[in-house]
């Protein structure tokens, strides 16, 4: 059963904790995707006047994405950072401190809470994987409860919006723990629209309650794009093949953890020569 696990990555997957593979960061193509950007900018909303929701933010830029809650009256998305949030060096590394949190307002709701960038610089042709880390609950509504309804779009890019679909997945972490999702695809052209978005649908009048466990919110963190293929043909890049034959193979399981190649290793590795990171069966 975890074999059959752990070779669903290479298509659409959702996965237990620790199965994030240790890809160098350089190789990700999405833009501050692990949130520890600081330079973000976000202010309690100036109609959340009572407790709680006077400790309820809401961006107001965010490096490398553009988010869009529908009004704060439908919801919220910040950041969430400090010790409290800190990675536990299994799931999130120890270093990660901060991650993205979608809040849906707890009375009205009408439309989606997003948060979307352009992703650049891919070669059309290639196989990328997307995986990203992401929690959510759906709280229960006072008067009725919708389906949940969150997920991602990955999409062409049609001027700065997003164009024809390529892949999309919803619905995918039932409770309040973060788990690892992977999705490959093929490039179409140099860029892709990548959006990730929280439906609340609660309606008027469907009060559930005060922030709790019974709160409609999403969490995500370590969005990556990457080539299956290794690096991207980059002027650097492309000079430092000659380099990169010559470095010694290593290779790593899928928690991370370094390990020795042996003749009766059988299962996913990651294989690493120099700057080339790629998954292998062996």
């Amino acid at each position: 059963m975890k074999k059959s696990l752990l070779l669903a990555a290479f298509a659409a997957a959702v996965l237990p904790m620790s199965a994030q593979n240790p890809l160098d960061e350089v190789n990700n193509l999405v833009a501050n995707g692990n949130f520890e950007d600081t330079n973000y900018v976000q202010a309690v909303p100036g109609g959340y006047t009572w407790d709680p929701a006077n400790t309820w933010y809401n961006l107001e830029t965010l490096p490398g994405w553009n988010t869009n809650t529908g009004g704060e009256w439908n919801g919220t998305i910040w950041i969430l950072s400090g010790d409290e949030y800190a990675g536990d060096g299994d799931l999130r590394p120890e270093e990660d401190m901060q991650y993205l949190h979608f809040h849906g307002y707890h009375e009205n709701g009408w439309t989606t809470i997003n948060a979307s960038q352009i992703v650049k610089n891919l070669v059309p042709g290639r196989q990328y994987t997307l995986d990203f880390l992401i929690a959510q609950n759906q709280g229960e509504g006072k008067n009725w409860t919708p389906d949940p309804n969150y997920g991602f779009t990955l999409s062409e890019v049609d001027g700065d919006k997003a164009g024809k679909m390529i892949t999309e997945a919803s619905n995918m972490a039932e409770g309040q723990d973060m788990v690892y999702c992977a999705y490959t695809f093929t490039a179409p052209s140099d860029q892709v629209f990548l959006n990730f978005y929280l439906g609340n649908y609660y309606g008027d009048k469907n009060d559930k309650g005060v922030p709790n466990t019974k709160d409609l919110w999403m969490d995500l963190d370590n969005v990556r794009i990457y080539s299956a293929e290794g690096d991207e043909e980059t002027p650097s890049a492309v000079n430092e093949v000659e380099i990169d034959e010559n470095a010694p193979v290593e290779y790593y399981n899928l928690q991370g953890v370094r390990v020795n190649a042996a003749s009766d290793m059988k299962g996913i590795y990651i294989r690493k020569q120099g700057n080339k990171s790629t998954k292998v069966v062996l």
